[in-house]
């Protein structure tokens, strides 16, 4: 029963926005971009609950911000508000990793999302004849990543992390980007 009702929530979250009035393309860069938008609302989801019961209280709370960023994505689309669910996906990917990296540091790693993310543009960015949102999206990403990397320490002190913690959290980084 539970299966069948994720899988309920799924393909309506999934699908949100794509109707038979689109084109084939249209339809397709929707359905990847909620996708990738319920992927990330999945990794936010997970995070928050080991940042929970790792005593981690503001990288829970950036956890579930940008877990709210992106389910804003989903709905945008399903409002035929194709391009504002595309920015807010650029923006909750970076908004994350620029936010994240403050409250932990970049001893924690999670700047090495940035490749992932990276590829993970590349996909949900429509490109015509001309690459223009694929520049602007990569610059965008380009920029946060040199912002973020340039400008924070390795250790903020605006959340307690043990040293073991960090170590797990830089580890797991590795293995998951």
């Amino acid at each position: 029963r539970l299966l069948y009702v994720s899988r309920d929530v799924y393909h309506t979250l999934a699908f949100a926005g794509v109707d038979s009035s689109l084109s084939s393309d249209q339809r397709k860069t929707i359905l990847l971009t909620n996708q990738i938008l319920l992927a990330a609302v999945a990794v936010n989801f997970f995070a928050f609950v080991f940042y929970f019961f790792s005593g981690l209280s503001l990288s829970s709370l950036v956890n579930m911000i940008t877990a709210i960023i992106f389910m804003s994505g989903i709905y945008f689309n399903h409002r035929h508000n194709f391009r504002l669910a595309k920015v807010l996906c650029v923006v909750g990917i970076n908004f994350y990793l620029i936010v994240i990296s403050i409250v932990e540091g970049l001893g924690a790693g999670e700047y090495l999302f940035y490749f992932p993310a990276l590829v993970s543009i590349t996909f949900m960015v429509r490109i015509y004849e001309d690459y223009s949102e694929l520049v602007t999206t990569y610059l965008i990403t380009i920029l946060a990543a040199f912002l973020c990397t340039q400008f924070t320490p390795n250790s903020t002190g605006l959340q307690v992390i043990t040293e073991k913690t960090l170590h797990h959290l830089h580890t797991s980084r590795w293995i998951l980007s």
